[in-house]
């Protein structure tokens, strides 16, 4: 009976130490556990926070496509106007030599005319010139 007694306290000591193990390995894998879903948890906010990343980054480029097709059609436009003003330019520019030209020409011959009126000028002041002389002989 003793040896019974001591049989069964060595196998309900032993079974103790199979339950205390089993608990530790049990904490063990608990502890485990929640560190895989702490890092489990970290790892989806850092995925939520890449994917809203890259829809932000998205978005930030689709905007940016926006803006520079806009600048594309106004620089588009610009550049339309722009040829308008620099063939008017060249018109006026045109019309503008042509213009000289023919004051030029016109120049010339108020020139010539200057010219001519001048000589008859003198022409008629020295025919006064003579009158008068004829005029106080006459009188003498």
């Amino acid at each position: 009976l003793t040896t019974e007694i001591a049989d069964s306290e060595n196998a309900v000591q032993e079974s103790r130490w199979e339950v205390d193990q089993a608990e530790d390995w049990w904490r063990s894998a608990e502890s485990q556990l929640q560190n895989f879903r702490r890092e489990a948890s970290q790892l989806q906010q850092n995925l939520d926070k890449a994917e809203l990343g890259t829809q932000n980054a998205e978005a930030d480029v689709e905007r940016r496509i926006t803006t520079m097709q806009t600048q594309e059609v106004n620089y588009n436009e610009q550049h339309e106007m722009l040829e308008l003003k620099c063939a008017q330019l060249r018109t006026e520019k045109a019309d503008m030599h042509e213009q000289t030209l023919r004051l030029e020409e016109e120049e010339v011959v108020t020139q010539e005319r200057v010219g001519r009126l001048s000589e008859e000028k003198s022409e008629r002041e020295e025919a006064l010139v003579e009158l008068k002389k004829k005029a106080v002989c006459v009188l003498c």
